[in-house]
C-alpha cells in the first residue's frame, strides 16, 4: 500500500490502524521467539538455560500484550471506533476483540500477574517473600563461562520461579511455563485476529478493499524457510575469536 492510500483513511483510524499493526509486528516476532527458545531438551543444564532465556521473552511478552490491549481500549473503543466498525468485523475478529477486552477485564489475568510482577520491575520484596520457600534441592547454580554470552545465573532464577508457579496458581515450574505460553499465544491470536479484521473493514470502507488494491500487491515467496517447530535458539553458542562483537557484551 502506498503512503497516499493511507493517507485516505480518516486520521483517527489510521493511526490507531498503524499503532495496532506496528503492536501485532512486535507481538508475533516475540511469540514465535518464545517459541523457538523453547525447544530442546527437555532437562538438564541446557533445559534449564533454555527455560531462563524463553522465560524471558515469556515475560517481555506480557507487557506487549498488556500494552496492546490498552490501544484497543483507549484508540478503538474510546475513540468511538467501535460503534462504527464493531457490526461490518467478521464473526471471529468481533469474537476475537470481545474475548481480549473481557480477559483484561479481570486483574486476576495470568497475563497482567506476570507482567506486574516479574516483567515491569525488579521487585526485591517479592525475593525475600519467597526465598525461604524456594526448593533446597534445586540447581542453585552459577555458571561462568569465558564470554558473558554463556555466562548463566540459575539460582535467583530458582527464587523467582518459585514465586511465578505460586502467583499463577500452578502447580509446578513446568505448569508455569505451560501456562503462560499457552495464555500469551491465546491472547496474541485474539490481538492479531482483531487487527486483520480492522484492517480489511477499513480496507473496504476508505478505500474500496483489497480488490481495488490488485494492481499495488505481488506475491512473495521466501526462498528454503525452516519448519516453525524445527527451528531452535539455543542458550550456549561457541563464540569464537573472529565472532566476538567489539562492545556488544561477548567479551
Amino acid at each position: 500500500m502506498p503512503k497516499k492510500l493511507f493517507a485516505g483513511i480518516p486520521e483517527k483510524e489510521r493511526f490507531f490502524l498503524l499503532h495496532a499493526l506496528h503492536a501485532a509486528n512486535e507481538i508475533n516476532v516475540l511469540v514465535k521467539l518464545f517459541q523457538y527458545t523453547s525447544q530442546g531438551p527437555e532437562d538438564g543444564l541446557i533445559a534449564r538455560a533454555n527455560m531462563v532465556q524463553a522465560l524471558t521473552i515469556g515475560r517481555v511478552i506480557t507487557g506487549k500484550l498488556s500494552n496492546a490491549s490498552t490501544l484497543i481500549h483507549q484508540g478503538y473503543i474510546q475513540a468511538g471506533l467501535d460503534k462504527i466498525y464493531n457490526n461490518d468485523l467478521g464473526p471471529e475478529a468481533a469474537a476475537s476483540v470481545s474475548n481480549l477486552m473481557a480477559y483484561f477485564a479481570d486483574r486476576d489475568n495470568l497475563i497482567t500477574t506476570v507482567r506486574d510482577g516479574f516483567a515491569s520491575h525488579y521487585d526485591t520484596g517479592r525475593l525475600k517473600k519467597h526465598f525461604d520457600t524456594a526448593p533446597e534441592n534445586d540447581h542453585w547454580e552459577i555458571i561462568l563461562a569465558p564470554h558473558h554470552a554463556n555466562t548463566l545465573y540459575f539460582a535467583p532464577e530458582i527464587v523467582l520461579l518459585h514465586a511465578m508457579v505460586s502467583e499463577i496458581h500452578a502447580g509446578n515450574r513446568d505448569e508455569a511455563f505451560a501456562k503462560l505460553m499457552d495464555d500469551t499465544a491465546k491472547v496474541a491470536g485474539w490481538f492479531n485476529n482483531f487487527v486483520i479484521g480492522f484492517l480489511i473493514v477499513a480496507t473496504e470502507k476508505h478505500l474500496g478493499g483489497f480488490a481495488q488494491l490488485d494492481s499495488n500487491s505481488q506475491l512473495v515467496e521466501i526462498p528454503d524457510a525452516l519448519a516453525f517447530y524445527d527451528l531452535k535458539v539455543p542458550f550456549f553458542t561457541e563464540v569464537r575469536p573472529e565472532d566476538r562483537l567489539k562492545g556488544r557484551g561477548t567479551k
